[in-house]
């Protein structure tokens, strides 16, 4: 009767275990998850920012770190640009199409 009480103690301990593992995977993942959904909005954001308007702060968001490459010409104007943000060590990259004037 006392190694059926350990047994089933060990096995609660051991579930538990488990469980507890489990939940800190799922929140730890969810987290990363927010993280790179930040980064692709921010990279939306600036993209947007260049393409609307020739402000030099476009390319300024607290708490990421953000780089735009210029790629070249489009032979029907404009300029293409990639955008890469970098937030929490998360990033997003997107590459569109801004007015000359618009890429700083």
């Amino acid at each position: 009767m006392v190694i059926d009480a350990i047994a089933g103690l060990v096995l609660l301990v051991a579930l538990a275990t488990v469980f507890a593992r489990a939940h800190y995977l799922q929140t730890a993942t969810e987290v990363s998850v927010q993280n790179q959904r930040r980064a692709l909005q921010d990279a939306q954001t600036v993209l947007l920012k260049l393409q609307t308007s020739s402000d030099a702060k476009a390319t300024e968001i607290e708490g990421a770190k953000i780089a735009v490459t210029h790629l070249g010409k489009h032979p029907g104007g404009g300029e293409w640009v990639e955008v890469r943000v970098e937030r929490e060590g998360r990033s997003a990259s997107l590459v569109g199409l801004v007015s000359s004037g618009g890429a700083s």
